[in-house]
């Protein structure tokens, strides 16, 4: 492109120069034409004059010796003046007609000097004198004759010159206009080339910027264009449709992170520096029970309750030097409840300030599943000790008993040490009870499981513990239950347990439902149990329930509410039932 536009300047340079040169050669042409008629017309000047002296000098020759007759030397003067410019017609350069009629006119003006010069020279008598008089005259008129023919013929030649002239003025002027003209259409030409070249591409260029500027990522140009400026819409074109493409990248990527934000079960809070909330996604509004409306009137202190010891001035700006933080705190709930959380926050820069990205997880059900493995844990450590204590008192208890039933024998029926020995032997029995049960906690074992239909297993193990009782139980089992796997002994023990506490709870009597249905669990849904298919059961009796002080203590060995408890029921139901899982 840069090479066409200096050829086409160069190309209009050497035409506009090319019009010059000829204009200048025209104006030459004409200006020597010019000349050429100024000195034709001296010429005719010249012979104009010497007409003039001719016929001043024939004045005087015909005046003389008369009163208006000049003196000699006036006329000598005359005839010296006629020579001078007989003289000076001939200096000039014509053409060879002319020189000739020049000489032919010089040739008389000698005759008729000549002639002259004898008529004032002469004083013969009077005849003679006229007839040199006559001479000179005929001289005098043959050269005005011929004068006047020379002048008649120049009088043509200027005409025709000056209309030559005339008409190469003119030519020349055609000329000089043809070529502005041919010069303003080629310029015209070029600017329009130029404008299609140039301007239209840039145009085109900038018509597509604007529509970019307008939103329309993507936007091309559909100019093809030349040389560079075909490659420099085809690169336009491609950085366009680049920069759609990462603009769609990008707000892709922004979408995907508004959707995990929006949809992650943990909650999601932007802070500022200043400690207020900015911004949360709907898991954060669902654990704490407020609107995001709401959420974003308040401060970060308002829903999170650190440890005493952290202010959250001090908290905040120890994430911003760590630059991330993961730690502890109870969630304050709009119904005040507080929920156990895990909170990972870390500061940058967005949009010229500083904010904090906290991510919130609910940690209730960790931090249960944390007890619980603790809780496991202490009791496969104090069954382990218990199992060794009861090993050992079970067989202390044994040789008890033996020594009993000995001197229980050798005692008359009647004595009184009977009745003590038999109350000793009836606690002997208690304390090994006791003791089996401890065993049964210590080992537990391995549950060795086999296929069990629940319901008939339900009847007969509460029948069994409710014989001879005040309480009945009301069965809500459906004919579709399907079988488990477990082991019927530690099952049925487990049954027995628990409905033995739900009959404890209503010393006068009352029914105690018993229900089951299938479920099927998802993964995660029933933390620690995993996925698959399952029977709940469950108890529910009429008594007056756990106090809400003792829950987290039911499953501890020897936690019991009653004065005649041991504290090992709900604690062994709750080995062989984590042993099932």
């Amino acid at each position: 492109m840069k090479k066409k536009i200096l050829l086409l300047f160069l190309s209009l340079f050497l035409l506009f120069l090319a019009g010059v040169i000829t204009n200048l050669y025209l104006i030459s042409q004409t200006i020597n034409n010019l000349d050429y008629l100024v000195a034709l017309h001296k010429v005719e000047i010249i012979r104009q004059e010497l007409v003039i002296n001719v016929q001043t000098v024939q004045a005087n020759l015909y005046t003389t010796g008369t009163s208006f007759g000049k003196e000699l030397d006036v006329i000598a003067d005359n005839v010296l003046k006629l020579d001078n410019r007989v003289r000076s017609c001939g200096s000039c350069h014509h053409a060879p007609p002319v020189a000739r009629n020049i000489k032919e006119l010089q040739q008389l003006t000698e005759q008729y000097k000549d002639a002259l010069s004898y008529f004032i020279t002469s004083t013969a008598d009077p005849q003679r004198i006229k007839r040199l008089q006559v001479v000179a005259a005929d001289i005098g008129d043959t050269i005005i004759a011929k004068s006047q023919q020379m002048a008649l013929t120049a009088n043509k030649s200027l005409r025709k010159k000056t209309i030559a002239a005339s008409e190469k003025v003119r030519k020349s002027k055609w000329i000089l206009v043809v070529t502005l003209v041919f010069s303003f259409l080629i310029a015209l030409a070029i600017a329009i080339y130029l404008i299609r070249s140039i301007t239209q591409p840039v145009s085109e260029l900038l018509m597509a910027t604007r529509r970019i500027k307008a939103g329309e990522l993507g936007a091309t140009s559909s100019y093809q264009g030349q040389h560079e400026f075909k490659e420099l819409i085809e690169s336009f074109n491609d950085m366009s449709l680049t920069l759609k493409e990462t603009n769609e990248k990008i707000l892709a990527q922004m979408t995907r992170n508004q959707t995990i934000l929006q949809t992650s079960t943990d909650g999601f809070a932007l802070i500022g520096e200043n400690g207020h909330i900015v911004d949360a996604n709907p898991s954060l509004c669902t654990m704490t029970g407020y609107t995001k409306e709401e959420l974003v009137q308040m401060k970060f202190a308002d829903i999170e309750l650190l440890e005493s010891e952290l202010d959250p001035a001090d908290l905040l700006e120890r994430i911003k030097e760590a630059r991330s933080l993961v730690f502890q705190a109870d969630q304050k709930t709009k119904d005040g409840t507080l929920v156990a959380v895990e909170i990972s926050a870390s500061f940058a820069e967005m949009e010229g300030r500083g904010n904090f990205f906290c991510f919130i997880r609910d940690i209730t059900d960790r931090k249960k599943m944390g007890a619980e493995r603790l809780r496991v844990q202490k009791l496969e450590s104090i069954g382990v000790l218990a199992g060794g204590i009861a090993h050992d008192f079970n067989n202390l208890l044994t040789g008890i008993l033996g020594h009993i039933d000995l001197a229980m024998r050798n005692l008359d029926p009647d004595d009184k040490i009977q009745g003590w020995l038999d109350n000793a032997k009836k606690a002997s029995v208690r304390a090994q009870d006791l003791t089996q049960q401890l065993l049964t906690f210590s080992k537990g074992g391995k549950p060795v499981k086999q296929l069990v239909p629940i319901a008939p297993l339900l009847k007969e193990s509460t029948s069994f513990v409710l014989s001879g009782s005040n309480v009945r139980c009301d069965y809500q089992l459906p004919e579709n239950l399907w079988p488990i796997e477990a082991d019927k002994g530690q099952i049925s023990q487990v049954i027995q347990n628990i409905t033995l506490n739900g009959a404890q709870a209503m010393p006068k009597g009352g029914t105690i439902t018993v229900r089951a249905e299938n479920v099927t669990v998802e993964e995660g849904e029933l933390p620690p149990l995993r996925k698959g298919e399952y029977v709940k059961i469950e108890f529910i009796d009429a008594g007056t329930g756990i106090e809400k002080k003792y829950i987290e203590k039911i499953f501890d060995p020897y936690f019991t509410t009653k004065e005649d408890g041991n504290g090992l029921g709900l604690t062994i139901c709750h080995s062989i039932i984590s042993k099932h899982n």
